[in-house]
């Protein structure tokens, strides 16, 4: 048998092969990749299977009995390909949108008609810009989600809004309800704060205070009456005390603004009419106010 071992083709030329017996008998070949890569020579011989390294030419037995079909021998199975798992892919990180769209109407709070004839101020505390209402008081401003964003708000006959809202993603819909000033409703000023324990105005409360003697002004028939309140921490004859001084201050400002004394009464009911718990400092807060109710018009 000759074998040329570059092309595996038969040659004319001999290849010496040692380590195989001396008698034929051979009945079938196979050129195989091994396991460790490298390509060899199998030979079916008498009673044996052989292995030859086509680098050395040398032979060896690697099994025991009689073989016809190399092809077709288990021994020979095809190797498995090595599992493919996919490349691990970085994980998808969605974008945190950074502006907002806050869709609303301008409503009154007690017909849900619309005020399209108010003034509304919407933005970032201290960059409020107006925004233009609808015929149907719609209204449509970006917004920087997770952002506090003042809305301030004034018509005639209705009791200014001073507010805050939080912008949230994308975009939604959020109505804004004035209240109408009718007789016999009582308005908060949220944001007249008083230092603790004393009448003396903190400087962000200016800003609520224009809006109301801004209202007294447009609105010349109004007549309203303070209304002090504090929590129930101390003595509740003190608290009476401090919550008709806090009304006092108030009265002070808007009269020393140019509206007539006899439109303003006053009275201090200390800590008698919470608006929330006394239990924690964040909820007594809320009961230390100042709020005015509608006399006349």
């Amino acid at each position: 048998m000759s074998i040329n071992l570059e092309t595996q083709q038969p040659a004319p030329a001999l290849t010496a092969l040692t380590g195989l017996p001396e008698r034929g008998g051979y009945s079938d070949l196979l050129f195989h990749d091994d396991d460790d890569g490298q390509r060899r020579l199998y030979l079916a011989g008498p009673q044996s299977l052989y292995r030859v390294e086509l680098s050395s030419g040398q032979a060896e037995v690697v099994r025991r009995g009689i073989y016809t079909d190399l092809a077709g021998c288990n021994t020979f199975r095809l190797k498995q390909a090595k599992p493919v798992f996919p490349r691990p892919q970085a994980p998808v990180v969605l974008a945190v949108p950074t502006s907002g769209t806050w869709r609303g109407r301008l409503l009154d709070a007690a017909t849900l008609l619309p005020l399209p004839q108010a003034s509304l101020r919407l933005g970032q505390a201290g960059a409020e810009t107006t925004v233009p209402l609808q015929a149907d008081g719609k209204f449509s401003v970006s917004v920087e989600p997770g952002r506090a964003t003042a809305a301030h708000v004034q018509v005639a006959g209705y009791a200014p809004l001073d507010s805050t809202y939080t912008a949230l993603r994308g975009p939604y819909v959020q109505d804004v309800l004035l209240r109408p000033l009718n007789v016999g409703a009582t308005m908060p000023l949220e944001r007249v704060r008083f230092e603790q324990g004393s009448a003396r105005l903190l400087a962000s409360s200016y800003p609520a205070l224009r809006n109301l003697l801004q209202l007294l002004t447009d609105t010349p028939n109004l007549t309203i009456e303070l209304r002090g309140h504090t929590d129930n921490v101390g003595p509740a004859e003190k608290n009476v005390a401090l919550s008709e001084q806090r009304v006092t201050t108030v009265k002070n400002y808007l009269v020393q603004h140019g509206i007539a004394e006899g439109r303003i009464t006053g009275l201090g009911l200390g800590g008698t009419e919470p608006r929330a718990s006394n239990d924690q400092e964040a909820t007594r807060q809320l009961n230390r106010r100042v709020e005015f109710r509608v006399t006349g018009r």
